[in-house]
């Protein structure tokens, strides 16, 4: 659960009952400073992105902390006793993100719910926004469509279904303004239960199973707005979400009802569902689209998904698709994709469209379908690229806002791992990073710095006082780097980008 500190550091963190801190984790990135606070009959409560911790917590692992800023793991010996509602720390905004606190509650180290153990002030709302019926089969028609269709709730009107289908809910739990994800969902057809979707505990072996659970192309996260899957795809590797694949009610008139909880409300929608047999086979689709048990392609009738790769062209466009097998590489115009999920999966893959215009692109765009897949195991692209290539300036960007993902070389060959199918493109940084302002004041030196491609590591910000070098800390989600330097003479500051690249600048 993250907690809203308002913007602010420093406030006080208090244990939530009688414990024992017997590690930290100090990272630049994740949880920054984050405590590990050991309660009896195994419970572990975890507090994230704090500025500092305790007293006591700090000088037990100032010596870790003399040897790096950064030393991961500590372990500390012997553990620091708390009593309940004593100061375990102090909210920061270390590691990822802005001012907040997170926490989590785990017992026999698998995260639980803390909303069985925590009241609200306050009554809260849940929220329930969108209802997306998505074709199961080749043949599935929803009021008169074969591709996804979205309804708003709640819904007075019927929607007619013909075939198999399945759902996802896109709903919200809202607590003073805030936004929270659901805690469960209960699909009922009919007034019996046929999917049910619980997230009271999982494994750490699950979390890359997220695509079971989260709809990609309907779920954001600023502001939060999550859509669920409310019935498993096939290969569904998370506990709490169960039921069949899909529903296949007969013909008829259905009472199609949801119901969901949020930490300390409930909502429920129903909608009437009227089912008919098919009468024609599915006209040829307008677009493109993927789904996990079939797709959609221009001038086609909606296709199974072959057991063997095939090529299908519209438009210059060619897409190659088919259900490809665990280990057996795929090749692709420059790049070779494997995967290791265990079973044949459904796969599209196409070359095109534009890359990027502010980097200099050395592979063409790479498309994977379908993005909604679940799956838990992952994907190795690679890339062989010439041998005049930079290799740190050059990595694997995620289309989606252009984000850089790095890679790793062996050879000339450039290889990156996927957790699933994405969108990405092979572009050079060579471009150095910008420095805006910098200040002289209060016994330090501050700089604004940035860098929107490969971004800058945490020691990439040098200032040079007197014929000495020291390092600033940079901080990503400020743009900017700080140290407590003297230098009332003049600074020269160097920053150096993760592609190697360099921009100076001298202030008297």
């Amino acid at each position: 659960m993250d907690f809203s500190t308002g913007g602010r550091n420093g406030l006080p963190v208090l244990a939530v009952a009688d414990g024992e801190v017997r590690m930290v984790k100090v990272t630049h990135r994740g949880y920054g400073k984050a405590l590990y606070l050991t309660h009896a009959e195994g419970y572990i409560s975890v507090y994230a992105h704090l500025q500092r911790f305790n007293d006591a917590v700090e000088r037990s692992i100032a010596p870790a902390l003399a040897g790096s800023p950064y030393p991961g793991t500590v372990d500390l010996q012997p553990p620091v006793k708390v009593k309940s509602g004593e100061v375990v720390a102090y909210a920061g905004e270390t590691g990822d993100g802005l001012p907040h606190l997170h926490y989590e509650l785990r017992k026999n180290n698998a995260p639980v719910n803390p909303a069985a153990f925590f009241k609200d002030p306050t009554p809260g709302k849940t929220l329930l926004r969108r209802l997306a019926f998505i074709p199961a089969a080749p043949g599935t028609a929803v009021n008169g469509r074969h591709d996804r269709v979205v309804v708003q709730l709640p819904r007075r009107e019927p929607v007619t279904v013909t075939g198999p289908f399945t759902l996802t809910l896109q709903g919200m739990d809202f607590w003073e303004g805030r936004h929270r994800g659901l805690s469960g969902v209960d699909l009922l057809l009919d007034g019996e239960t046929v999917g049910r979707l619980s997230m009271d505990t999982f494994d750490f072996t699950e979390y890359r199973g997220a695509r079971f659970l989260y709809e990609k192309r309907a779920t954001r996260f600023s502001p939060s707005w999550f859509s669920y899957w409310l019935l498993p795809q096939p290969g569904n590797a998370l506990r709490f979400l169960q039921g069949p694949s899909s529903l296949d009610p007969p013909p008829g008139t259905h009472r199609l009802q949801i119901r969901a909880h949020g930490l300390s409300s409930s909502a429920s929608e129903t909608v009437t569902l009227i089912v008919k047999p098919p009468k024609a086979p599915p006209p040829p689709a307008a677009r493109m689209d993927f789904f996990p048990t079939h797709f959609l392609f221009p001038g086609l009738p909606p296709q199974p998904w072959p057991e063997q790769f095939q090529s299908f062209t519209t438009g210059g466009t060619t897409v190659h698709a088919g259900m490809a097998p665990a280990g057996t590489p795929i090749i692709l115009g420059p790049y070779t994709i494997t995967h290791e999920e265990g079973r044949p999966i459904p796969l599209a893959l196409y070359l095109g469209g534009e890359a990027p215009d502010s980097l200099p692109s050395l592979a063409p765009v790479l498309h994977m379908e379908p993005k909604d897949l679940g799956m838990t195991g992952k994907f190795r692209v690679q890339v062989t690229l010439p041998k005049t290539a930079v290799p740190r300036q050059v990595g694997f960007y995620r289309m989606a806002g252009t984000r850089w993902q790095g890679g790793g070389w062996q050879g000339d060959t450039l290889s990156e791992i996927l957790f699933g199918p994405e969108d990405f493109v092979v572009l050079r940084d060579d471009r150095p990073p910008s420095i805006g302002s910098v200040s002289l004041r209060g016994g330090g030196v501050r700089v604004v710095c940035s860098d929107k491609e490969t971004g800058i590591p945490w020691n990439g910000v040098q200032a040079r006082v007197d014929g000495v070098d020291h390092w600033l800390e940079y901080d990503p989600d400020h743009n900017s780097a700080w140290g407590t330097i003297p230098a009332k003479g003049g600074v020269t500051v160097r920053v150096t980008d993760n592609a190697g690249n360099v921009s100076t600048r001298v202030v008297r």
